[in-house]
């Protein structure tokens, strides 16, 4: 084996024992459980992520009419998007009850 070979199979051999290493910190790090300060920063997260999500419920429940009775729409007078005001309001809509009968 020449001098030039050796040199090469001993540098291959250091560069494959330092993946290896590397290699077993990042299994070691990936087992190992999570921090308590990263645990309840992603607790924080999820808690404003779900005050955030209520908000916008909130916003689009106040966007909604909803009818005081069961029944159908008959007759629409506002279009989809069209402001509506509760100091001077309009009707939006006709229903028409409806009964389930016992047939």
């Amino acid at each position: 084996m020449s001098r030039a070979t050796y040199d090469q199979a001993v540098r291959d051999l250091g560069v494959a024992d330092a993946n290896l290493q590397a290699a077993v910190r990042t299994e070691e790090l990936l087992a190992a459980p999570p921090l308590e300060e990263d645990k309840a920063k992603a607790d924080a997260e999820v808690v404003a992520a779900e005050g955030r999500v209520r908000t916008a419920q909130e916003r689009i429940g106040k966007c909604s009419i909803v009818a005081p009775i069961d029944g159908n729409r008959v007759e629409g007078v506002r279009r989809r998007g069209e402001s509506y005001s509760t100091i001077t309001p309009r009707h939006c809509f006709s229903l028409a009850e409806y009964f389930l009968s016992a047939h």
